[in-house]
């Protein structure tokens, strides 16, 4: 039997973040080889999160591991970062996702999901990796003066 949700409750709220998110990675898909097979695996990713919240429950904090290796990889290809920075050119859509990620994050605190939102957050200093990487790349790496 189905059982009824609002559509305020914070698991619908959620999974409309999530939907956003897979969207705004398709639409960033396509200037970098690399980013673009990372974001593909990000997708899924984000499918195993929304079947989890389709059954209204946490995810296993496995996911959250791979994530964190995968996150190592990117560490390791960004140079150190000396300021804040300011998105700019063809890697402003990654500041985009990264920047909803971090809402879906706040509306998972929300909740009960504490492994999803930690999930989130650590995936949105992946995909701000991501955005570093492809502006240095681009050489559009800029940072707001102090």
């Amino acid at each position: 039997m189905t059982r009824m949700v609002s559509k305020t409750s914070v698991t619908i709220k959620l999974i409309g973040k999530l939907d956003t998110i897979l969207s705004i990675i398709g639409y960033s898909i396509g200037h970098d080889e690399k980013i673009d097979r990372e974001l593909d695996d990000v997708q899924e990713l984000i499918k195993i999160v929304l079947n989890s919240l389709s059954y209204e429950k946490d995810i296993d904090k496995n996911i959250i591991n791979e994530l964190e290796n995968k996150m190592k990889i990117w560490e390791d290809m960004v140079k150190s970062i000396d300021g804040f920075v300011k998105p700019k050119g063809r890697s402003a859509i990654l500041h985009i996702l990264r920047t909803t990620i971090r809402e879906a994050e706040i509306i998972a605190w929300e909740s009960d999901y504490k492994n999803i939102a930690i999930f989130l957050n650590r995936l949105s200093d992946h995909v701000f990796l991501m955005a570093i990487y492809l502006s240095n790349k681009l050489g559009e790496l800029v940072y707001f003066n102090n």
